[in-house]
């Protein structure tokens, strides 16, 4: 619902920001295309850098070990953690988890909580 819309509404101002650049006049249609699939192309290779180590990235698996609770969890402090501050981000980390495809998800015990492994 709510990330389908902004994906959504992300493509169609950037539809109308290419067009406002690349389609009002100052460009012939062609040249037009043709700097529009440049910007594409770099806009993409901005992409390659980003790396979530549960998951991976564009050209590297994820590293061994490494769970969504690890990633998240990382901002707290263990105080915080021993305080239930970070409880709710758990919850999600958690939930993170049990959306992998089925060959890819970590143990979980009855609380949909991940095992260590």
């Amino acid at each position: 619902g709510i990330c389908a819309g902004f994906i959504g509404a992300g493509g169609n101002a950037g539809s109308v920001v290419t067009q406002a650049i690349f389609f009002k006049g100052a460009y012939t249609t062609h040249l037009g295309i043709t700097y529009m699939g440049i910007m594409i192309v770099a806009v993409t290779l901005l992409v390659i850098p980003v790396y979530f180590p549960m998951w991976g990235g564009m050209f590297c698996g994820p590293k061994k070990g490494v769970t969504e609770a690890d990633y998240y969890l990382a901002d707290f402090t263990e105080e915080e953690k021993e305080a239930g501050v970070a409880s709710s981000i758990l919850k999600f980390a958690n939930e993170a988890a049990s959306e992998r495809a089925a060959v890819n998800r970590p143990a979980m015990d009855q609380d949909n909580i991940t095992l260590p492994k």
